[in-house]
């Protein structure tokens, strides 16, 4: 099945929203705090893109508790699972040392939930930790520069403009999937089916299923 993953489920508002249009899986992104809980959060910090007026304001996830991540509105991963309700959440670890805790930390903190989740991480060794406490884990290496195809990922998941023909054949060779990001332009959608990916991720997956149903790929 070609993947629609809709990218940065990151409130309650966007989970429903996304969910209503039917994706295949949803995406957000997670942080670790201080206590060890999970906080969706899309940045290492609480910063007013995602936060309302607060004295917490420009402290680390890491040095926040639970109690601080509900006063500043950002649910916990708990709270995003259950609001997901059965419809796969792929958790993307923003692992950015030493803003954040150390990829072996980030893994501790997610054990619980990796029987539930797909992972994806731009640090692949947060994958390689979390990996070694779930085998059967999904996981997505994320990347912005070119690169050979070389890693434990399940799944490659490139900027889209790195996507060429080759990439993808290299990928399918080892047994590897390819799934971009981020893509809107229903253009840009086609051009990357045309070239054999299996999947994208997109913030609007109702305009991927209209790109994606001539071609009967997401039935």
């Amino acid at each position: 099945m070609f993947e629609i993953q809709a990218h940065r489920a990151n409130t309650a508002g966007a989970l429903r929203a996304h969910r209503a249009a039917g994706p295949t899986s949803l995406e957000l992104d997670a942080g670790v705090l201080a206590d060890g809980a999970v906080v969706v959060s899309h940045e290492v910090r609480a910063t007013t893109l995602e936060c309302p007026p607060s004295q917490l304001l420009g402290k680390p996830w890491r040095e926040l508790t639970t109690d601080d991540a509900h006063d500043l509105c950002r649910l916990t991963l708990d709270a995003a699972l259950a609001l997901a309700v059965d419809t796969p959440v792929v958790v993307e670890a923003k692992s950015f040392p030493p803003h954040t805790v150390e990829p072996r930390a980030f893994a501790d903190a997610l054990e619980p939930y990796l029987d539930r989740i797909g992972l994806a991480s731009f640090d692949k060794r947060v994958l390689t930790h979390a990996r070694r406490r779930h085998r059967a884990l999904e996981t997505t290496f994320l990347f912005e520069t070119p690169m050979r195809v070389a890693t434990a990922a399940r799944t490659l998941g490139p900027r889209a403009d790195l996507v060429t023909r080759d990439l993808v054949h290299a990928a399918h060779a080892l047994g590897m999937r390819v799934v971009p990001w981020t893509v809107n332009d229903p253009r840009e959608m086609q051009a990357l089916v045309d070239l054999g990916v299996d999947g994208l991720v997109t913030d609007e997956p109702g305009l991927l299923h209209d790109v994606l149903r001539p071609l009967a790929l997401a039935a």
